[in-house]
């Protein structure tokens, strides 16, 4: 399905805050790779979906909310996650009464972190925003901007500019991740904003960039309402 049947078929109209599940189907249609993850109701489904991905796997509450839990360190075997499940799903709904799920996904390998995010801006509309960690972002403001639609030159800029951008030439025991594909990830997370002017605020952290991929391991999309549109 493409993206715009995707956003079609989501109830928008008064404005739509995806889960983490969603928003990576939205991304993962727009050819921007994600992890693999899987929403499950028990904890039976929730093993049979860890063993198709393989251990360890990473247990989150599936929420339209900004919840302040998630699931802890990944989980590295059966045991520990049907252990961990009711409590993770009691806990999240204790926050927020809509959890009805939670998601498993395979746990990333380290990599370099980054995170990329959206916003509206009063004058100049869709902007986005990139920096390496989130401590990085939101405490030493080392961030990068640019105005939507971005240019090849805006990406490579856009990756070099903060000073966490030293990561990019490796550091300790984590291997310098390969600039032009963080290059084309923020391309193609430009090009559907631009395509999909829906889509109003989004979040992508952790995003893990290594030498051979860039993968997004969490993600949240809004959307506005058709009202709005």
């Amino acid at each position: 399905m493409s993206v715009k049947g995707l956003i079609q078929q989501w109830d928008i109209s008064s404005g739509l805050v995806l889960t983490d599940p969603e928003s990576k189907e939205l991304l993962r249609e727009a050819g921007i790779p994600v992890a693999e993850t899987r929403a499950v109701t028990s904890a039976d489904e929730a093993v049979s979906a860890a063993r198709a991905s393989d251990f360890p796997i990473l247990l989150r509450p599936v929420s339209r909310q900004r919840l302040l839990l998630d699931g802890g360190a990944p989980l590295s075997s059966e045991a520990d996650l049907r252990n961990a499940f009711p409590t993770l799903l009691a806990q999240a709904k204790s926050w927020d009464a809509g959890v009805e799920a939670l998601s498993v996904s395979k746990a990333p390998p380290p990599g370099v972190e980054v995170i990329v995010r959206l916003h509206q801006d009063l004058l100049f509309g869709p902007v986005l925003s990139f920096g390496y960690g989130k401590m990085a972002v939101e405490v030493w403001e080392d961030v990068a901007y640019r105005i939507v639609p971005l240019a090849g030159k805006d990406a490579k800029l856009m990756i070099r500019e903060p000073k966490g951008s030293r990561l990019l030439q490796g550091y300790e025991a984590l291997p310098a991740p390969r600039a032009s594909l963080l290059e084309e990830t923020l391309l193609k997370v430009s090009d559907l904003v631009q395509e999909n002017p829906e889509i109003v605020n989004m979040e992508l952290f952790p995003v893990y960039a290594y030498r051979e991929q860039v993968l997004v391991a969490e993600a949240r999309v809004e959307l506005k309402g058709r009202e709005e549109a």
